[in-house]
């Protein structure tokens, strides 16, 4: 028995070795042909994934001295739109940045901690000022507030948007006289406030 699944295996991936190897022990050249079909292709499929099969990966990774980032083109244009940056030491999620609108400029930021979004930023108009912000609790999302500006000052507002199971559910307005530069530094006072903050958020 052991002989004629050999052979068939043999038939099935001999276009997988060009070498001709001769072992007597059987179990040894199964494992050798086994390995010469898989091992290069497992290798690769740890680091990238094409996700649409046109040849390009969608899903890969890069590797630095403490952490790594995994790369996610979700629209499949060749420019990924999706970041996760994790610690190498314990797989633990430091931040996230998304192209949500697909235009090459990754306008939301995810913030993180102990693993878990805490925050997500909101760049809506790609101006380097954060203008909408949302709320999460134990990594789900409980509000989102969003700042909208008036020629008129007086008639600025910030819509605060609740959720539950991501669903909108309750809205409240109120008058501002907040900037939007104002509203920018608001937020990154909170990750100041919780020794969150690091470079990698929003540039002053």
């Amino acid at each position: 028995m052991k002989h004629i699944l050999l052979l068939a295996t043999l038939l099935i991936f001999t276009g997988c070795t060009s070498n001709q190897v001769q072992h007597q022990n059987t179990d040894e050249l199964l494992e050798k042909v086994l390995n010469s079909c898989y091992q290069d292709e497992q290798k690769d499929q740890l680091f990238t994934v094409d996700q649409n099969f046109d040849g390009k990966p969608d899903f890969y990774t890069e590797y630095y001295e403490f952490s790594y980032v995994m790369f996610h083109d979700r629209n499949f244009d060749g420019n990924p739109d999706e970041t996760y940056e994790f610690d190498s030491a314990n797989d633990f999620l430091l931040d996230g940045r998304l192209d949500e609108d697909f235009d090459g400029y990754f306008e939301t930021q995810l913030v993180m901690h102990q693993g878990v979004v805490k925050y997500e930023f909101v760049d809506s108009n790609n101006d380097n000022q954060i203008d909408v912000v949302k709320y999460y609790e134990d990594g789900v999302m409980e509000k989102m507030e969003v700042l909208n500006l008036s020629n008129d000052p007086t008639q600025s507002t910030i819509k605060t948007i609740f959720v539950n199971f991501g669903i909108p559910y309750k809205t409240k307005s109120r008058s501002t006289n907040m900037s939007l530069r104002d509203f920018h530094l608001e937020q990154l006072k909170k990750l100041q406030s919780q020794k969150m903050y690091k470079e990698a958020v929003y540039t002053l």
